[in-house]
């Protein structure tokens, strides 16, 4: 069910060496917004801690640089390879760093941002688990280095989750807070955008995002503040 509203399916399947390794590829299907994605997890052995990955994905959007049905469509695609390493440095705080490749190419584009570029990356992310895993505070910065002409670009963000219980009985209330930033000679792909949380991360759940993505208003995407509603879950015991 779920597939069929989102348009995407993802298997998981574990390794065969018992080492803890997983391997997981996925596919989106959605009309303007189409994604291909595959990645290889496993343990770090040695003087290699942490769950160390691998992944590749290519993926495709379309914007519109207007609100008219005549607007130009701008569709971008976007190839990446990239290696992460993750770990807990105690029981409550969890750190990432990436590195890896990007190509992003446009069709039909006419805003004043490069029509092909290349680049290097390397990223990292904290998070901070308060309360027995009530609240948990995270940051992520990412940049990006052009390979070849082009200047390099950026992104970072903060975010904030709360939670009345960590029980799976009764009624539990949650809430999430944050905002984003991103370089404003970015890709149009990392720009942040109101959605519902199915093609992009969440920002304002009370504005899903359309097949193709108007840009004609810059406020959403380049201040990106993200405000999730309130939301209530009730576990309920059969038999």
């Amino acid at each position: 069910m779920r597939a069929a509203i989102d348009r995407e399916v993802a298997v998981v399947v574990p390794g065969t060496t018992g080492q803890g390794e997983v391997w997981s590829a996925s596919w989106r299907w959605w009309e303007h917004r189409p994604r291909v994605a595959f990645g290889f997890a496993a343990p770090g052995t040695g003087r290699l801690p942490g769950v160390w990955r691998v992944d590749g994905s290519w993926e495709a959007e379309t914007y519109a640089s207007g609100d008219s049905q005549s607007a130009a469509l701008i569709r971008q695609t976007r190839s990446r390879g990239g290696l992460t390493v993750s770990d807990w440095l105690s029981g409550n705080v969890r750190f990432a760093l990436s590195a890896g490749l990007d190509s992003w190419s446009d069709a039909g584009t006419t805003l004043a941002l490069p029509s092909a570029r290349k680049s290097a990356s390397i990223g990292g992310s904290i998070e901070r688990r308060f309360w027995r895993d009530r609240l948990a505070l995270a940051a992520d910065g990412s940049r990006w280095m052009s390979i070849g002409a082009g200047s390099g670009f950026g992104a970072a963000g903060v975010q904030a989750l709360a939670r009345s219980s960590n029980e799976t009985r009764g009624w539990i209330y949650s809430g999430m807070a944050g905002a984003e930033r991103v370089s404003d000679n970015a890709p149009l792909g990392l720009w942040p955008g109101a959605g519902d949380g199915r093609a992009r991360p969440p920002l304002a759940r009370a504005h899903p995002r359309a097949p193709v993505m108007h840009i004609a208003g810059r406020w959403t995407h380049d201040r990106g503040f993200r405000l999730n509603l309130p939301r209530a879950l009730a576990w309920l015991r059969l038999g």
